[in-house]
């Protein structure tokens, strides 16, 4: 009976195509051989990956017994009324002035707002030029359903030339930003 050889280990064979390959003499069997073993080690590696992720752990809401009026709407004799949360929609904000010419300008601006029903705002007015028009947020009250315009007059001192705007941002019942109420202004004077 011939004698067994003994098997080399996965080791060896990993270090003996390693080494064909830096030698650049390996021929085709060289390459699957290292392909597949990339390929195994690479397997291995996503079985470990997934053997070890955590659980996802359900976050379902307790159950919770309904009340009648739940389950028979109908059967509820009490009419609760439709509540409107006080909210408003700014106008299409403007500048007169749009252009000028001379020493200086003057621009007035004005900033349309809206309201649904009583209640009260929070805002600031801002411009281009980074100078804070307001440095903390006013107020503005509504005492009905109504429309209100928030002015500014900004007075240009002389330039070569300049353009800038100005705009309104309501800060609550929540955030709004109007368009950009634009001017030029070039300076003339002599």
């Amino acid at each position: 009976m011939p004698a067994r050889k003994k098997s080399k280990s996965l080791r060896h064979h990993i270090r003996h195509h390693v080494r064909k390959i830096k030698q650049v003499k390996w021929k085709t069997p060289h390459l699957v051989i290292g392909v597949l073993v990339g390929l195994g080690f690479g397997l291995a590696y996503l079985m470990y990956a997934e053997a070890t992720k955590p659980a996802l752990v359900s976050t379902l809401p307790s159950p919770r017994a309904f009340t009648s009026e739940e389950l028979n709407p109908e059967a509820s004799q009490s009419v609760k009324p439709v509540s409107s949360a006080f909210n408003v929609s700014l106008g299409k904000a403007t500048v007169d002035p749009t252009i000028a010419t001379g020493c200086e300008g003057v621009y007035n601006f004005q900033f349309p707002v809206t309201s649904n029903g009583p209640g009260s705002i929070t805002f600031k007015r801002l411009r281009s030029d980074m100078t804070e028009i307001d440095k903390t947020a006013q107020t503005m009250n509504f005492s009905q359903a109504e429309t209100k315009t928030i002015p500014y007059q900004w007075q240009m001192s002389p330039n070569t030339e300049f353009t800038g705007y100005a705009y309104l941002q309501v800060i609550s019942p929540k955030p709004l930003i109007s368009n950009y109420a634009s001017f030029k202004f070039t300076y003339l004077c002599r």
